[in-house]
Order: C-alpha cells, then sequence, then structure tokens
C-alpha cells in the first residue's frame, strides 16, 4: 500500500492524504488513517477510530498502537491479545507484539512469542526469523 510505504520514509502528511483519498474503503483504511492522524492529533486519530463499526485484528493493532503512543501500555496489551485471538496465525503481528513486550521491559514474554515463530519453514516465516535475529543480536537487517 502506497500509505504504508509514505510511512514507512515518514512523509505522515502524504501517507495520510493517500488513505484520504482511498476513501474509507475498508476497515484496515480506516484503522491506518485513525492511526495518522493520531500523529498530529490524537482527538482526531480517536474518533477515526470510534467510527469503525467492527473491529477487526487490524483494528485492535492500530488501537494498541495508539494506546501505547498515549501511555496506556496495559491497555495497549489487551488491544494487542485481541488482534492476536482474530488472527493468532499472523507472524507480523506477532512480532509487533513480540517488539511492544520488548520496548515495555518483558524480554521474556518477547522471546517467548518470537520463539513460536522460529518452528515452521514458510517463506515469511523466514524472513520472521531475519527479523528476530537481527532484533536479538542487535545488528538491523539492511534491506
Amino acid at each position: 500500500m502506497e500509505a504504508d510505504s509514505f510511512n514507512a520514509q515518514r512523509r505522515y502528511q502524504n501517507a495520510e492524504s493517500a488513505l484520504e483519498l482511498a476513501g474509507a474503503s475498508s476497515v484496515s483504511v480506516q484503522a491506518r488513517l485513525a492511526y495518522l492522524k493520531h500523529r498530529s492529533n490524537p482527538a482526531e486519530g480517536w474518533a477515526v477510530l470510534k467510527t469503525i463499526q467492527k473491529p477487526t485484528p487490524e483494528v485492535y493493532r492500530f488501537q494498541a498502537r495508539m494506546l501505547e503512543r498515549d501511555g496506556k501500555v496495559e491497555d495497549a496489551e489487551k488491544a494487542y491479545h485481541a488482534a492476536l485471538n482474530g488472527n493468532a496465525s499472523d507472524i507480523f503481528l506477532m512480532d509487533e507484539v513480540a517488539e511492544y513486550y520488548r520496548r515495555n521491559g518483558n524480554m521474556p514474554r518477547a522471546l517467548s512469542i518470537w520463539s513460536k515463530i522460529l518452528l515452521p519453514s514458510t517463506p515469511e516465516e523466514i524472513w520472521a526469523k531475519a527479523l528476530f535475529f537481527a532484533r536479538v543480536s542487535g545488528h538491523p537487517l539492511d534491506c
């Protein structure tokens, strides 16, 4: 998604514009837009998120990010668990939850989640393994 590329480049205004041009075409787009708006105006971001009628794992993921940004760490953890309950096999979500635990000082929990990702060997899991070893070793991937 173009907006994700802009977001990764820290071109937040461009990312927000791309999502607004896409319109409220999906719950995922609405959740991303709420997250981006929350960066500059938390109240506006929460207002957009509250318009979403049916939360999905993607909505809970962005809700967790927003809660963590607001310093509501325990609520963020609950939202991450709600996301995992809806999509427990998403290795990228699992990695994000593990990162949440690492950022908040719970390395044993992070390692436990990362180790679950390491068991299978599909191409997606290989990338997850690479991320795991990059983070544990302290040597980020240069992709």
